[in-house]
């Protein structure tokens, strides 16, 4: 047992080192990872509510992540990469404490490092964990609120304060889908095991998650004067799951292709495993169940993204280590042989690809060259982003901003000298619609990354005299 336990600190502790390392070497690209900055910078400022730079106040989600971000930046002494990233990270390293502790405290603590390895391996929840997204932290909760309803289930009912803090947790980080996600892994395992949810404490528990939440929904609706619960109960969860939204719809089956792709390198062992005793044994089949009722629960949405599948990967890992567990037993070299060469092969890719690829792609991804020229133009006006979600350009900026969507009202806001950033598709139609304004064309990504750029954008200066 003292291997053992060695070798579950040394998980912890590379763990920690694999998923925080170099989080902050990258920019911050994406729209998503922009938005958290920005709405936590604002929260350092004294906004009341998260907020973009085009003083737009951000309703789509609950306030927890940014909040998140903000304390990590003001004990850093700012907003960068790294604090909003930092909060995924940490709570990727949590799945995987959370795992190892569970395992150790059933008594299997071997199931514990084989479903920990599963993950560290994989080519999607490492990624995840070192990207500013609220999924990460969601799928923590996930774990947190399943594994204690588990433990609940065998007649260890004090789990359940950690249960329904789990879920606690995960509504306040995401809405409604942080109480629906346990609540169906549970329903999963009372159906599979012909049981009532008696003595789970669903209505106290329940009661107290509202008691906890409720008053921060409450305040942000007051807040925002009425408009939190449309924009984010109605706009990003109604009509995101049943459809109707601007968002384009997918097939039901996606997840399937999703979870083979996603779950790889050790997804030929999750579907060989699936034909095993091991998805008779309890644990197995809690772990099995977990995943198929987390892909099916979102499988029925109309949107759908690879990212939302991360709360299925610990139940995933939980059947992976319990048919690990089996096969050790029988053959300990082999299997050991085995997981460290997967090891190997999985974090020498992940070096190449963080180290190697990823800075050749900087220039076409990056908008620091861009919020240079803005910047340097020292322009008394915010900068207008005409039709152009550009939010991580937005945060580099780092200036008062206006986001416009209408040609007349463009036409308005230029009638003195502004600064204008446009999809570079839209310069000549723009330039055709002011023929009566003089338009001059500054930069544009393309130009400035030396050919190519995921998001070609060009800054014009552009003056329509009266």
């Amino acid at each position: 047992m003292r291997v053992i336990a060695f070798t579950t600190l040394l998980t912890l502790l590379l763990a920690g080192l694999f998923l925080t390392w170099g989080i902050g070497q990258r920019e911050l690209y994406s729209s998503h990872e922009a938005r958290a900055a920005m709405n936590a910078d604002s929260l350092l400022h004294g906004a009341r509510l998260p907020q973009l730079y085009d003083g737009s106040v951000d309703l789509q989600k609950p306030p927890l992540y940014y909040v998140l971000v903000a304390a990590v930046a003001w004990m850093r002494g700012g907003v960068d990469a790294t604090a909003v990233r930092l909060p995924a990270a940490l709570a990727g390293w949590g799945i995987i404490a959370l795992l190892l502790g569970f395992a150790w405290y059933i008594g299997r603590p071997v199931v514990g490092l084989f479903a920990s390895w599963s993950l560290l391996i994989g080519i999607h929840f490492p990624w995840l964990a070192r990207i500013g997204r609220i999924d990460m932290p969601l799928a923590f909760a996930v774990t947190l609120s399943s594994l204690s309803f588990w433990l609940a289930l065998r007649g260890q009912r004090g789990w359940l304060v950690l249960a329904y803090a789990g879920i606690a947790l995960g509504v306040l980080l995401k809405g409604p889908i942080g109480w629906v996600l346990p609540m169906v892994i549970l329903l999963a395992w009372l159906v599979q095991q012909r049981r009532w949810p008696v003595g789970l404490g669903l209505f106290p528990g329940l009661v107290g998650v509202t008691l906890l939440c409720a008053p921060v929904y409450l305040w942000m609706q007051n807040e925002s004067q009425g408009r939190f619960f449309h924009e984010f109960l109605w706009l990003h969860n109604v009509q995101r799951g049943l459809g109707g939204s601007r968002l384009r719809a997918h097939p039901w089956w996606l997840y399937g292709p999703y979870v083979f792709l996603y779950l790889l390198p050790v997804t030929p062992l999750l579907v060989l495993g699936s034909f095993s005793r091991a998805r008779r044994e309890e644990l197995g089949r809690a772990g099995l169940l977990w995943l198929a009722a987390t892909v099916l629960l979102l499988s029925l949405a109309r949107f759908k993204r690879a990212d939302y599948l991360l709360p299925a990967y610990p139940g995933a890992a939980l059947f992976l280590g319990v048919l690990l567990e089996r096969w050790y037993t029988r053959r300990p070299l082999l299997v050991v042989a085995g997981t460290l060469l997967a090891i190997g092969v999985s974090w020498t890719a992940w070096l190449v690809y963080l180290e190697k690829y990823l800075p050749t792609e900087a220039s076409y991804r990056d908008y620091q060259a861009l919020a240079g020229v803005i910047r340097d133009q020292d322009s008394p006006e915010p900068v207008i982003y005409f039709q152009a979600e550009a939010h991580a350009l937005m945060f580099r900026v780092g200036q008062p901003a206006q986001v416009l969507l209408d040609w007349v009202e463009l036409r308005q806001a230029v009638r003195q000298p502004r600064l204008v950033v446009l999809p570079s598709r839209l310069l000549p139609t723009f330039q055709q619609a002011f023929p009566d304004a003089q338009v001059s064309v500054l930069a544009d990504t393309v130009q400035l990354a030396g050919g190519r750029h995921e998001r070609p954008l060009t800054l014009v200066r552009v003056y329509r005299p009266s």
